[in-house]
């Protein structure tokens, strides 16, 4: 028989073989050299692979691949060592019929399942719609960002390198890193000009602050690595973006400790530290706080502490924000104060106190709250456009959120409630709504 005959015998036989794989299959990849196979599941959380050591041997019984969010077009590196692919992830819209929510998927990464270490990468997380990616070489991807409202983005990003492995222990240990080295995205902030946004990524044994501009890529403005236990939280952005404000450490217990699973010789504080995101420069210290809040005409920096509420200015630099005049910082508001919120001209500021709101004008120096009866309570407080007004919720009845912590009065299924307007001129309240124990009433306005 002659030679061409045997050649083509031979690739029919290994046809059939791939064939036979793809046929069970139909949405397949097979790597270049023609030893791995991966095809998603069908509800895509996750895809199957098998392995074979050579083109003449059988596949290897499938392996699963599990993760969160849903697998699309996986894609094979040239070497066949990794594989790549659309990683969509999402929350849950309540819009639908179904009342406990329809999955929405709003944003997707470009991860990375590396063969060798058995470990996944993610390239350059966002919130955006990474999609399409192809590899440029053996450590590096090509992909498409989308942004909604926004022209598509093509973009590259290095893939993490191959981690060293010896022996099962070792495989169990790339597990777990892969497994907590998911980027968990939280605390996304944005500048009131619209035009910038801010968050923070839990990666693995880092916790990282990213900024994007408007239109283009996040990029990461601060990594604290170690795995220390202090969280990053409470990130607020200047009205231009230009600096970022943000809180290192966790909440203190009931015996005022913060957190401290190091047990560090110096225990760790709940503080606030300040950024500039053009990132020509390091985080500087605020001082100890919380929830920072920059004010509407980016004026001012205001956060909470024991005290109460401090208020620094905020100079301004070639007509941006430039820095925290923290020399300048004084309390304006004596705790326990909650729900701080800015006036659209940033002068004033309406905030929770006990069961009243109250109304202070940062400039004057004059305060005023809100009058009610002696049986509510005025929460939630929220500014007109034009600042001439103050909308809340007012409650009625003295029955605690918890009843069952002690409580032996009448209980109540619905505490009567109404939506109230004040005007911030003449401090007159108003109804806008109300509900009774039973029924809704709305209003004439």
């Amino acid at each position: 028989m002659p030679l061409k005959w045997h050649l083509q015998i031979f690739l029919m036989l290994s046809l059939s073989v791939d064939f036979t794989l793809c046929a069970a299959e139909s949405n397949s990849v097979i790597s270049p050299d023609g030893t791995r196979g991966v095809w998603t599941k069908e509800d895509g959380s996750g895809f199957w692979l098998a392995h074979r050591g050579t083109l003449r041997e059988s596949w290897s019984a499938r392996k699963e691949i599990s993760i969160r969010g849903v697998v699309r077009r996986p894609v094979f590196s040239p070497d066949g060592n990794k594989v790549a692919f659309e990683n969509v992830r999402g929350g849950y819209s309540t819009q639908g019929s179904d009342i406990w929510g329809t999955r929405a998927y709003t944003w997707g990464f470009i991860a990375v399942y590396n063969f060798i270490d058995e470990h996944i990468s993610y390239v350059d997380p966002s919130f955006a719609q990474d999609l399409d990616p192809h590899w440029s070489g053996n450590d590096a991807i090509s992909y498409t960002r989308r942004i909604e409202g926004r022209p598509d983005i093509q973009l590259t990003g290095a893939v993490e390198p191959t981690a060293t492995v010896q022996g099962a222990a070792a495989g169990r240990k790339a597990l777990l890193e892969t497994l907590l080295g998911t980027p968990l995205i939280y605390q996304p902030a944005a500048s009131a000009d619209g035009r910038s946004l801010a968050f923070v990524s839990r990666e693995a044994r880092e916790r990282v602050i990213y900024f994007a501009p408007l239109g283009g890529p996040a990029r990461s403005l601060i990594r604290y690595g170690g795995d220390d236990g202090q969280e990053l939280t409470q990130i607020a952005l200047s009205r231009d973006g230009a600096l970022l404000a943000y809180v290192r450490g966790g909440e203190p217990n009931s015996k005022g400790e913060i957190p401290n699973p190091r047990s560090l010789a110096v225990p760790p504080q709940r503080q606030i530290w300040l950024l500039r995101t053009d990132a020509s420069d390091t985080p500087r210290l605020v001082g100890a706080g919380f929830a920072p809040q920059f004010s509407s005409d980016g004026a001012r920096l205001i956060w909470f502490t024991e005290r109460g509420v401090v208020s620094a200015p905020v100079s301004m630099n070639e007509g941006r924000s430039g820095d925290v005049d923290t020399a300048g910082a004084e309390t304006v508001l004596a705790a326990p104060v909650s729900a701080p919120r800015f006036s659209p001209d940033g002068r004033r500021v309406a905030y929770q106190r006990a069961s009243y709101i109250e109304v202070c004008d940062l400039y004057a120096r004059v305060m005023w709250a809100i009058a009610k009866p002696a049986n509510a309570s005025d929460v939630d407080p929220t500014w007109s456009p034009d600042g001439g007004s103050i909308a809340f919720r007012r409650l009625f009845g003295t029955q605690p959120p918890n009843t069952y912590q002690g409580y032996t009065g009448e209980y109540v299924a619905q505490e009567p409630w109404a939506i109230l307007e004040a005007s911030t001129a003449t401090h007159q309240v108003r109804d806008l709504a109300r509900r009774a124990r039973r029924r809704i009433c709305l209003l004439r306005s």
